[in-house]
């Protein structure tokens, strides 16, 4: 019965294994490899699915279901995972708060905008965004000052979704799926507030939404990797140290594999989240070095949702996906279900979306 706290060991060192080879090739690749037109449609499915990428897809399965495993074997043993405190949330809220403001203000500023856009252009959102109307600029201040406050942070989540939705309307629904995790940021925002009744009910979900948008848009990007691998080639032909010699086609692929695996354990992981999104964490601050201050300021939110994710641990997502009851046998052949499924659908739905694209 002593030697089951090792599992967690196990698994723990399991995830590094994963990002030994792609372990910069998970930034957001449209930032670096020049203005993009989506509407040239992504490889066709029948050269997608080539032995290679059933091979890796098998890989990647039996490692997830491995840790899933794992993972349920430990939380037999522990039932009751360390929680997080009133205390704790507030410092939560300030990640948050802070990791937004800073964010807001560098597009503001135009620290965060990708190099081949025009003098005098700022950004919507994301650093590809760009644009150069004022009312961005001002939406985009409201949101930091807004954030100074507690009580008025949920004006702050209405202005990152005012902002959502000028994305939309001027690049289109596909090119900002990509970025659904404004949205739970935009969410626990607006849940933060302590003046209304229905938002103190309804707390519990800021943090199951925000870790599901997030995990949903690191799928989502994962799967342009498999969709459209020359985005990731033209990032690998300019830093080629990356590939540590390997050629650009095994680590576009392996890294799209091993970012979709990590992200979906965000959405299941339970026992092992914390060490899971830790790592994934440190994948993206590691490549600051090699991206620079555009990397550095454009993943701001999303180290700061990790961050939550490290203090929070397990949410009422993790528990209504994977309940506790049955065997762990059972929970691991739903989590591999779970993932394969996650495969398919949102591949599919990335084909279909891509029909949509307007500008």
């Amino acid at each position: 019965m002593h030697r089951k706290p090792h599992f967690a060991f196990i698994l723990f060192l399991l995830f590094p294994a994963l990002v030994i080879f792609p372990n910069h090739a998970n930034a957001h690749v449209k930032w670096f490899c020049g203005a993009l037109d989506l509407r040239v449609p992504p490889l066709p499915l029948h050269t997608v699915l080539s032995a290679a990428f059933f091979g890796r897809g098998v890989t990647f399965l039996a490692l997830v279901s491995a840790g899933s495993l794992l993972d349920a074997i430990v939380l037999r043993q522990w039932p009751r995972l360390p929680g997080h405190s009133a205390q704790l949330e507030i410092i939560e809220e300030l990640v948050i708060r802070l990791g937004v403001g800073g964010y807001a203000l560098s597009l503001w500023s135009s620290m965060a905008v990708v190099p081949w856009a025009k003098t005098g252009d700022g950004a919507i959102l994301t650093p590809d965004l760009f644009d150069r109307d004022a009312l961005v600029s001002i939406v985009q201040l409201s949101v930091v000052a807004m954030l100074i406050l507690r009580r008025t942070c949920p004006l702050a989540g209405l202005g990152l979704i005012v902002l959502y939705c000028i994305g939309v309307s001027r690049y289109g629904l596909f090119h900002m799926v990509d970025y659904v995790f404004f949205l739970g940021l935009a969410n626990y925002l607006i849940l933060s507030s302590p003046d209304f009744e229905w938002i103190r009910r309804n707390r519990l979900w800021r943090v199951p939404l925000l870790t599901g948008t997030l995990g949903f848009s690191l799928m989502w990007t994962a799967i342009e990797k498999f969709l459209y691998p020359g985005w990731t080639d033209i990032v690998l032909a300019v830093h080629p140290d990356i590939t540590l010699g390997f050629p650009s086609s095994f680590v576009t692929l392996t890294a799209g594999f091993v970012e979709f695996s990590l992200a979906f354990y965000l959405v299941v992981g339970r026992t092992l989240l914390r060490p899971g999104a830790l790592l994934f964490m440190l994948i993206f601050i590691s490549a600051i070095p090699e991206f620079g201050k555009l990397d550095a300021f454009g993943h701001l939110p999303i180290i700061a949702i990790f961050l939550v994710i490290v203090m929070h641990g397990p949410t009422r997502l993790q528990a209504t996906i994977l309940p506790t009851s049955g065997t762990a046998i059972r929970s691991t052949m739903s989590v591999a279900v779970l993932y394969t499924g996650s495969l398919i659908t949102l591949m599919g739905l990335y084909y279909g979306l891509q029909k949509t694209t307007w500008w």
